[in-house]
């Protein structure tokens, strides 16, 4: 059983992108996110995400790490 608190996790585990169990958006979808040229509203309906968080992917202050 994992427990629930400030070490949920081993330290040296990366819990970033795809591995947090929140993450609603997988790295494919960053990537096709950044290269689309829809609307970020569109986008943002079709990832079911809201329309500001699509563009702090486009300007990389969120997913960063992803290429």
């Amino acid at each position: 059983m994992k427990f629930r608190g400030k070490m949920a996790f081993a330290p040296w585990e990366s819990t970033r992108g795809e591995k947090n169990r929140s993450a609603r958006l997988s790295e494919d979808d960053v990537r096709a996110i950044r290269a689309s040229k829809l609307p970020s509203a569109k986008l943002a309906k079709k990832y079911g995400i809201c329309v500001p968080y699509v563009g702090q992917i486009k300007r990389r202050k969120r997913w960063g790490h992803v290429q």
